[in-house]
């Protein structure tokens, strides 16, 4: 099939890329990632767009490579070197991009003892610091990273701590930041009477640390009449209810689980909360930004390159669930607020964090990979 003008190969046959995920739940990270493949689809790459492992939440269109559960892929399993080998092979005159930290392994190791396979390259998701512990695990993941022809980091954080810390070469590593569909910029605002309507969305674990967000949110509504949203499942799912219970917080709060389309919620909203223990450049912020939401975040991996504090939402500098109640509680009180830094966290998402800019830029990388 030939490729229409401006793609990577007019004229020709469709170079082809292949894009790996740890598994095809519809997170942050694996939401970007099919983005990206549907963008570079549509500028006449051959995309291959799978997983490693499937999962019974709402999911990306990423089909899975194996049969395996996503909780199976705990300890590295030699059994997903193979079909990550073949997966390599047939994209052997292209590109293959490993999207997190474990399709980074997976896909390195298969590429071992390959005579003929494609340009390497990887998406540096969060904050690699944050889950390399100690001078061994920084060299192993130096080692690795030389298997990889270029880097992908999504942030200005992310490459410092690529570069600086790890070592990897900056000429490596480029910068292309996570984006949103401009659809996300005119979804609509509306002052409404009653609580003020509190959004949480991310996975519940330790990471995302969803319990300090029920906390802060319990503190905060001593002062100030509330609604939370929580919009996730995993492993801390019960003990976040307990802490829901604990508080005597039922009737405030809501879990509605993993959910396929997040754009109603952020419309009900009238700000998010974020209390992560690490992030890289979280998706929900940049989305909650184009929808002009408010946010209030901890100030962790890169959420600093997306709220500005003070003019588009508030950062939690110290990361104590007393400072992100106060925030909270501050912007209960003050629609005027609410609805500036609304307007500017929204003018920001539409300079910088567009989609069709992080597609574009992509695809300049992948086509310099294979002149």
């Amino acid at each position: 099939m030939s490729a229409p003008n401006g793609s990577p190969d007019a004229g020709s046959s469709r170079s082809t890329i292949g894009i790996l995920v740890t598994d095809n739940r519809r997170r942050g990270a694996e939401v970007q990632a099919e983005r990206t493949a549907e963008g570079l689809e549509r500028l006449g790459w051959d995309v291959e767009f799978r997983s490693l492992a499937s999962s019974p939440q709402p999911t990306v269109e990423a089909r899975p490579l194996t049969t395996m559960q996503r909780n199976g892929l705990g300890r590295f399993d030699l059994a997903l070197v193979a079909p990550t080998r073949r997966f390599l092979q047939r994209h052997s005159d292209g590109v293959v991009l490993a999207w997190g930290s474990l399709s980074v392994r997976y896909v390195a190791a298969a590429a071992v003892a390959l005579r003929h396979r494609p340009r390497l390259g990887y998406v540096s998701i969060g904050s690699p610091l944050a889950w390399l512990s100690g001078r061994r695990a920084i060299a192993q993941y130096r080692l690795m990273a030389r298997r990889y022809d270029f880097i992908i980091a999504v942030s200005q954080h992310s490459k410092r701590e690529l570069v600086d810390a790890i070592g990897i070469p900056s000429s490596k590593v480029a910068v292309i930041l996570s984006g949103v569909p401009e659809r996300f910029l005119t979804l609509p605002r509306q002052e409404r009477h009653g609580p003020i309507r509190v959004l949480f969305v991310g996975s519940l674990s330790v990471e995302k640390d969803p319990i300090a967000a029920v906390t802060a949110f319990g503190i905060a509504t001593d002062e100030a009449d509330l609604q939370l949203t929580i919009v996730g499942d995993g492993p801390l799912i019960e003990a976040t209810e307990a802490a829901v219970a604990a508080r005597d917080l039922g009737e405030h709060v809501e879990f509605v689980g993993s959910v396929a389309d997040i754009e109603p919620h952020l419309v009900w909203a009238d700000t998010l909360l974020l209390t992560s223990r690490t992030e890289g450049l979280p998706g929900v912020v940049i989305e909650a930004a184009a929808a002009g939401l408010p946010a209030v975040v901890y100030d962790v991996g890169a959420v600093s390159e997306i709220v500005e504090h003070g003019t588009s939402g508030i950062v939690v500098h110290d990361r104590t669930v007393e400072s992100a109640a106060q925030a909270l509680v501050m912007l209960a009180d003050d629609s005027g607020l609410r609805r500036r830094l609304g307007e500017r966290a929204r003018a920001i998402a539409g300079e910088r964090f567009l989609i069709e800019s992080a597609v574009g830029e992509t695809d300049q990388l992948l086509r310099d990979q294979l002149v």
